[in-house]
């Protein structure tokens, strides 16, 4: 089953800038009618996104998934009532996330390298560059994922369990990859 998407990007976006600032995507009542605002799949690449107010839906407001490498994402994020405002996963590298965020996921804020139909690779190379409006901790879990760097001044941000710091980090993503299959 694929995801409800309002926006999908993927290779034919390949090297470009797209610059939708002011601009609202989605709605705060978009949970009940679209999964991801926006999608990023299909090994895209070299792609900067620039986005104005994006609400999230049921899951994500954005969903980056399927070896991306080099994409940069920056907007005024809204935690909308759905799982987690942003899921990376699928072997995505090289992934950059700014802008405000205004609320929190109910699972977490940040789902770095759950379970993906479409690749088991590691998310890599990556960086948080998020604000959180309210003050409060943007939570992190990385399962298949190194941790992601952190801009200073940005934040502030927790990881939630497994903490990719914590020694118990490897049994736990052992135990995720026997529980799903994942080689």
């Amino acid at each position: 089953m694929s995801d409800r998407c309002l926006f999908s990007f993927y290779e034919t976006s390949n090297g470009k800038t797209v610059d939708w600032e002011g601009t609202m995507i989605g709605s705060p009542g978009g949970k009940d009618t679209y999964d991801d605002a926006l999608k990023f799949t299909s090994g895209l690449t070299d792609f900067v996104g620039i986005f104005g107010t994006v609400y999230s839906g049921a899951e994500n407001c954005a969903d980056l998934n399927n070896k991306c490498r080099n994409v940069r994402l920056s907007g005024d994020w809204v935690a909308n009532g759905g799982k987690y405002p942003f899921t990376v996963k699928g072997g995505c590298e090289g992934i950059t996330l700014e802008g405000a965020l205004h609320g929190h996921g109910t699972e977490c804020d940040v789902d770095a390298g759950n379970k993906s139909d479409q690749s088991s690779n590691w998310v890599k190379n990556w960086e948080l560059a998020l604000i959180s409006k309210d003050g409060s901790p943007i939570v992190v879990r990385c399962l298949l994922a190194e941790a992601p760097r952190l801009r200073p001044g940005t934040g502030p941000y927790r990881f939630a369990f497994p903490s990719p710091h914590a020694w118990y980090h490897g049994i736990a993503v052992w135990v995720f990859k026997l529980i799903y299959g994942i080689k």
